[in-house]
């Protein structure tokens, strides 16, 4: 009987650690994500034109902490919006 408490509370205990872990992974990852919009914004607002971002659709990696963050900066103006075309 106590082995099967024991067993149960260890169970329930992994399990916690489980949900805590992915927890933290997604606050890791949404932090990232945020970071890459941040240095993606810093980066299109450069005075400098050598150092800013091409609107080219390029794949660029960034580094935030220990994660690396895939950013790619797309021009929009040329792009017809066809939810306000009229026939």
């Amino acid at each position: 009987m106590l082995a099967v408490l024991a067993l149960t509370i260890v169970d329930a205990t992994r399990g916690s650690t489980r949900s805590a872990r992915a927890e933290l992974d997604r606050a890791v990852l949404s932090a990232a994500a945020d970071a890459g919009i941040a240095l993606a914004a810093q980066a299109l607002a450069q005075p400098d034109s050598a150092q800013r971002f091409p609107l080219d659709g390029r794949m660029r990696e960034l580094r935030f902490d220990d994660a690396i963050v895939e950013v790619r900066v797309i021009n929009e103006l040329g792009k017809i919006p066809l939810n306000k075309i009229s026939d």
